[in-house]
């Protein structure tokens, strides 16, 4: 039997180290990654595909359209990047701590990111404790997590990204994003609360 699951399961990019520091470098890796793909043929249909950040099942919750596979924007984000055809970027690691889906999962990555963008992405396993070192010291470039909300509101998965989150642990911050999560959290209207 399946059933739903509070979590989320996805890559984080370093944006302290070039070039994910650059937004369009990591909206190119997020659209050549064909998650529908990994979920029916990899997984076997024992998960869903999902392109956002935040499970599903948030009553008056409207999610932002989801990533998708399209890897000929993928390209041209790269190329706007400054990386046509891939071309002048840097090797890459991506971690993932042991287990025989977060292997397989990366190694189909690893070959969307080859195959759509000529990228020199590496893989590197490591154990559970290591790899939430490498994440806390932002010592990555690409690193697989997960989240499993605490609480039933989607706040439990957008906390997760603001700024000074301990559990942030990629070096990103968005002043407008923080601000948002601030005010929808002193927000008395559910509705509004959940539009911000």
């Amino acid at each position: 039997q399946t059933g739903e699951y509070q979590a989320t399961y996805f890559y984080s990019f370093n944006v302290t180290r070039p070039p994910f520091d650059d937004a369009r470098v990591r909206r190119a890796l997020c659209l050549a990654v064909d998650r529908e793909a990994i979920a029916r043929d990899l997984l076997k249909g024992t998960r869903r595909a999902w392109g956002n950040f935040v499970p599903s099942g948030y009553p008056g919750y409207e999610a932002p359209p989801p990533q998708r596979f399209d890897p000929d924007e993928a390209r041209r984000e790269l190329a706007r990047a400054g990386y046509p055809e891939g071309r002048g970027f840097p090797t890459f690691t991506l971690l993932f701590n042991t287990s025989e889906d977060h292997r397989r999962i990366a190694e189909a990555v690893q070959a969307m990111w080859r195959r759509e963008l000529n990228l020199p992405v590496e893989l590197r396993n490591m154990e559970n404790a290591s790899l939430v070192s490498a994440l806390n010291t932002l010592t990555y470039d690409v690193a697989r997590r997960s989240w499993i909300g605490d609480y039933l509101d989607p706040t439990t998965f957008l906390g997760v990204m603001y700024s000074r989150s301990g559990s942030n642990r990629t070096g990103w911050s968005d002043p407008r994003y923080d601000a948002l999560l601030r005010d929808a959290g002193r927000e008395r209207d559910a509705a509004k609360r959940l539009a911000m």
